[in-house]
């Protein structure tokens, strides 16, 4: 043991060094290479962040436990840090991280305890639910794609999906649709206003975009700014309470609470999650199934670009597990979207779709 030790402590001396693999016996325990007063400090911080809003004073705490974290970097809800090593994590200015994405700086493998740095460079957007393993660096003005698992290097300028796969390189235009920095319109905010209230008013506008006018290097970090800030605090209240409640007629009566419509013989499961800001803009039809861990989405951001939307979901229409549904998307009636998906547009009636992003299946839905 002290020997694992010691190059523990070498290798985060050194860093020059991004991995490093150490034999290890069968009953090895990582805590046992850790101060213990520190891990429990770090698991406190990095359980209480999850639902802290994005703000500086978040990405202050974080910085306490060991995370080298950049000027203007947006954490929003359920993000998960390794408390082991977080001294191994950097996220660079600028950079959106998405909901439910995970840090690993550690491994236990074939008897092969691996330790790695993670650099995130500026300009970064991670998708929710990504996983970025040990010994990583994700390189400037890169997108990874929902739920990827990341074990490589990403090159600059490129969308990264599933498991390390680059898509495409950006091209210019891309590259000023996606990051372009903050243009600083004095009109911005006034009309962000106008606009939003337009667009919750008007029921049959499925979606809004803007290009991020404001002052901050991201527009997920004035998220604020997106409706009246107690709406939000209200609504994320409700959502919050749903996730942990046992029962689905008491989910939906508290989602009933901040607007959302149901209709006749709705199952809604556990831990099913409607949008922080704009949920209470999800309809839902009659004799509609949502399985556990469905993520009805109300708002996206990328490091250029705000998109706010509704969802509506037709009748006789299941969902399966871990479902991500994307803000402004129509599923029709009779569908099933199989589990793990991510539906990134609309869904024309009696069709089976899954994948990420979801793609037709062929088949008939639930009619």
């Amino acid at each position: 043991m002290n020997d694992i030790k010691r190059q523990v402590r070498e290798f985060l001396n050194d860093k020059s060094k991004k991995k490093i693999e150490i034999d290890v016996p069968n009953n090895f325990k990582v805590r046992g290479v850790v101060n213990p007063i520190k891990l429990l400090y770090r698991k406190s911080v990095f359980f209480i962040q999850q639902w802290i809003i994005p703000c500086h004073f978040k990405n202050w705490l974080v910085g306490t436990a060991g995370v080298d974290m950049g000027y203007d970097v947006c954490l929003p809800h359920y993000i998960q840090f390794d408390p082991y090593f977080p001294e191994l994590i950097t996220i660079g200015k600028g950079s959106l991280i998405g909901g439910l994405t995970t840090f690993n700086t550690h491994e236990l493998k074939d008897g092969k305890f691996i330790l790695g740095r993670i650099d995130i460079k500026e300009k970064v957007l991670t998708a929710g639910y990504s996983t970025i393993y040990p010994g990583v660096t994700v390189n400037k003005y890169v997108i990874t794609g929902m739920r990827c698992e990341i074990r490589k290097d990403c090159p600059e300028k490129s969308f990264v999906v599933s498991k390390d796969r680059v898509v495409k390189e950006w091209n210019k235009e891309e590259l000023e649709k996606y990051f372009a920095d903050p243009t600083n319109d004095p009109n911005y905010y006034n009309e962000l206003k106008q606009k939003t209230k337009e667009f919750r008013k008007n029921q049959d506008m499925m979606k809004i975009s803007f290009k991020n006018g404001g002052k901050r290097l991201n527009p997920g970090d004035e998220w604020y700014l997106s409706r009246p800030w107690p709406r939000i605090f209200y609504n994320a209240a409700f959502v919050e309470l749903a996730r942990f409640t046992p029962t689905n007629f008491l989910r939906k009566l508290l989602m009933r609470c901040i607007g959302v419509k149901f209709g006749k013989n709705v199952y809604m499961g556990k831990n099913v999650v409607f949008d922080h800001i704009y949920g209470d803009l999800v309809t839902v039809g009659n004799n509609v199934y949502l399985d556990d861990g469905a993520y009805l989405d109300g708002h996206s951001y990328t490091i250029a670009e705000t998109v706010f939307g509704r969802v509506h979901i037709g009748d006789n229409t299941k969902l399966g597990k871990d479902v991500h549904v994307m803000c402004g998307v129509k599923i029709g009636k009779n569908c099933t979207i199989l589990d793990n998906s991510s539906v990134l547009r609309d869904i024309p009636d009696g069709e089976t779709w899954g994948g990420i992003p979801a793609k037709k299946k062929g088949g008939e839905g639930n009619g």
